[in-house]
Order: structure tokens, then sequence, then C-alpha cells
């Protein structure tokens, strides 16, 4: 019975919220941009990868080793890595 009046409630708070931010700021013009420079992670290990051969593959095998994070296309559906 409580999250019958509950949930209702958040929900209308979120909007009011979100309905106030629209007031003060306006409609959004444009989305922030992403930074696609992606040498690091967020542990500070080096990226490396084949961006252009990962966009086109079905699987992805990801092995940190140390400082040096890889991300390796799997073509087949065996398992193995190329």
């Amino acid at each position: 019975m409580g999250a019958a009046l509950v949930v209702p409630l958040l929900t209308l708070s979120w909007i009011a919220h979100n309905v106030g931010i629209h007031r003060r700021k306006g409609p959004r013009r444009a989305v922030t941009p992403a930074n696609t420079a992606y040498s690091k992670d967020f542990a500070g290990r080096m990226i490396v990868a084949d961006w252009e051969a990962l966009g086109s593959c079905p699987r992805i095998a990801i092995l940190a080793d140390g400082e040096i994070k890889r991300y390796i296309a799997i073509r087949e559906t065996t398992g193995v890595a190329r």
C-alpha cells in the first residue's frame, strides 16, 4: 500500500525537477560531445585496439595484462581470437 503512494510521488517530483531545469535553461540545443580519444581506461591502463576491425566484429575479447588492456576481435564462433 505504501509503494502505491511513494512511487507516484517520486515520479511526479522527478518530473517537476526536470520541468524546473527546462524553465531555467531552456531546451537542449546540442548533445554534449563525447571524447573519442580512448587511449587509457579509468584505471590508467594503456588501450591497444583496432577500432575499425572491432566495429564489425560479433565478439570481442578484452585482455588486461598489467598496464595494458587489449581489445581483440573474435571472428569465429569457436572462440579463437585473431
